[in-house]
């Protein structure tokens, strides 16, 4: 699964956007605070730059994931062309909220946001047999990253994107 760090460029937003206006409900429903967020951070962005790519001030899209603001009906097609030109799709699928990644099935919302704690890193770590500092050359996330991680010491941010590399990378290592 490949993934950017930044939202798409504007020029590639503005191709994407053009929604019928009837998948403007269900796109209301799906687009919901938390599953942006859940999408934003499997990819890597940050508020502020998906924010900026989508044309939304990002006062307002903070408000919005912290659920204190609703997006206009404009910025919401904004924030779906921005998913959109980077491959990503949420929508209301089986009476849930779906989101798909680039190069992945679609998944339930919860299915992303279910990622392990540090402690259950630690101990699958430990029980493969991977150094912190091996682990983070399996899974491109930085060793220094792992370790706040694991003892929880909050020096660095943990994002969902890299919560699921680490689990991705220590699921074979546990296979016999």
């Amino acid at each position: 699964m490949s993934f950017s760090f930044k939202p798409p460029a504007r020029s590639a937003i503005r191709d994407s956007r053009h929604l019928n206006p009837e998948d403007l409900t269900d796109l209301q429903e799906a687009l919901s605070p938390k599953a942006v967020r859940v999408a934003r951070e499997m990819m890597g962005w940050t508020p502020h730059a998906t924010a900026t790519a989508s044309t939304i001030k990002p006062k307002k899209f903070k408000h919005f994931e912290n659920g204190k603001a609703v997006l206009s009906a404009r910025d919401q097609m904004w924030l779906a062309a921005t998913f959109h030109a980077a491959g990503i799709n949420i929508f209301k699928g089986q009476g849930e909220v779906m989101i798909a990644l680039p190069e992945s099935e679609p998944k339930r919302m919860e299915e992303y946001a279910d990622v392990f704690s540090g402690e259950e890193c630690r101990q699958n770590r430990s029980l493969a047999g991977l150094s912190q500092k091996k682990l983070a050359a399996l899974s491109t996330v930085r060793a220094p990253v792992i370790s706040s991680f694991e003892t929880g010491n909050g020096k660095f941010r943990v994002c969902l994107r890299q919560k699921h590399l680490l689990q991705q990378t220590l699921e074979p290592a546990l296979t016999p």
